[in-house]
């Protein structure tokens, strides 16, 4: 634990097609079957996920090794002990062998059939949202169901019967209406070189914060943040008391580029950073190395390390494989377990979500927007003072959310051409 000085595609028939077969799927493998029997509403309430970890860490292993295809993502589940590896196509012979690895250790994996794998149902997603919108249809986002065999498509409003079988008709198996509009959220705030990621930044008119440090294809270092925080300008941190004016004494925190807006992502660039993240509170003096980097499961949890919201753990993954409404992603939605906590408000963007592992910090993706409508309290525990936090470039008081959308790491990383900088 590190000690710190007060730091803070395809054409839309073809898409039809695909999405067509989702909900039924090849009969690839038989096996439990059970593969549907949990999927749904979100869990309530929460579990050791230990075992389950264990599990995810060596399929992602896997897969990044072996390099094949058919991958769709995984599923935990409530019992503690059962993670289900979603295919498409025939799973591999060494999948299976890590399978019954596993159920030696009283953990159980199992396997279940997909139509789409997950590189085809991030670009199927990406085009109903796409034609929706061209539609005149208010789109939010759309992803995948909890069961693998549909797609969840939300709406910012309600939607006509005309609208739904559109929808329909473009391959949505499940409409979710009034989700309100997608929330940017542009600390802890007065870092100091090498700069962490979960802290203040601000470019003397917008107020974000430091996601995680990459390597570049020259080995130089870079941090990482989201694009609509701001391209081509000069970073500082907040300088002043944490949720006063700012802009006052704030430290160069470097350059940011031009970004990437599919996974809305930029680099800052031009200092010293160092590979952790701030964790705890608001007001954190303490950081974390960053060890591991892979997207989550469905329903397994994680913490949000906004620099103005501090840590919020207990956050679940309720969809992946999800794109926006401007088609940002892929990436995943988390909501607090209890429906009600914010999980990351104005000024979040950009920061990072973690897990903890067995002792280690697993990078999963970036605080990109919120849903508008699941507003939630922003957090004001030991004082923060970013509770009620008046922008003054633009008049208006911070909000929060309960539900928030996180681009996933490894699209950020392929889009950016780098790598994280990752600490034994």
């Amino acid at each position: 634990m590190a000690q710190r000085r007060r730091l803070a595609t395809a054409a839309g028939t073809v898409i039809m097609v695909l999405m067509a077969g989702l909900a039924v799927g090849s009969p690839v493998v038989a096996q439990d079957q059970a593969g549907a029997s949990t999927a749904g509403a979100s869990p309530t309430g929460v579990w050791d996920q230990s075992r389950q970890d264990a599990i995810w860490r060596d399929v992602n292993d896997f897969v990044d090794n072996a390099k094949v295809s058919g991958f769709a993502g995984g599923r935990y589940e409530p019992d503690g002990r059962t993670v289900r590896i979603f295919w498409a196509g025939d799973p591999p012979a060494a999948l299976h062998q890590l399978a019954a690895r596993h159920a030696e250790t009283q953990a159980a994996m199992t396997i279940h059939p997909v139509a789409l794998d997950r590189r085809q149902f991030v670009a199927a997603a990406r085009e109903v949202v796409a034609q929706a919108r061209q539609a005149g249809i208010p789109v939010v986002s759309a992803g995948r169901t909890p069961d693998f065999a549909g797609m969840r498509v939300r709406l910012e409003g309600t939607a006509t019967t005309v609208q739904k079988e559109t929808l329909r008709a473009l391959g949505a198996t499940e409409i979710v209406e009034n989700e309100g509009a997608h929330v940017p959220l542009i600390g802890r705030y007065d870092d100091t070189p090498h700069f962490y990621g979960g802290s203040v930044i601000t470019a003397r008119a917008g107020i974000c914060s430091t996601g995680w440090v990459v390597r570049r294809a020259d080995n130089t270092s870079a941090m990482v943040t989201a694009q609509h925080c701001g391209e081509n300008a000069a970073w500082f941190t907040w300088g002043s008391p944490a949720g006063g004016s700012g802009n006052s004494n704030g430290l160069y925190v470097g350059q940011s580029g031009t970004g990437h807006a599919l996974t809305d992502s930029v680099l800052i660039s031009g200092v010293r950073y160092y590979p952790a993240t701030y964790v705890g509170p608001w007001n954190s003096t303490s950081g974390r190395d960053i060890n591991e980097a892979r997207e989550p499961a469905y329903w397994s949890e994680f913490c949000a390390e906004g620099a103005l919201s501090g840590e919020v753990c207990s956050v679940r993954v309720e969809e992946i494989d999800a794109v926006g409404p401007d088609g940002a992603g892929p990436g995943f939605y988390g909501r607090s377990v209890d429906g009600v906590t914010a999980v990351a408000g104005r000024g979040d963007s950009g920061s990072p979500a973690i897990a903890y592992n067995n002792g280690r910090v697993v990078l999963g993706g970036m605080v990109q927007a919120a849903s508008g409508g699941h507003p939630a309290d922003c957090a004001k525990d030991g004082g923060n003072p970013w509770y009620a936090w008046k922008d003054p470039s633009s008049g208006s008081y911070r909000t929060c959310f309960s539900r928030v959308f996180f681009v996933n790491q490894s699209a950020i990383h392929a889009a950016l051409n780098v790598e994280p900088r990752l600490l034994p």
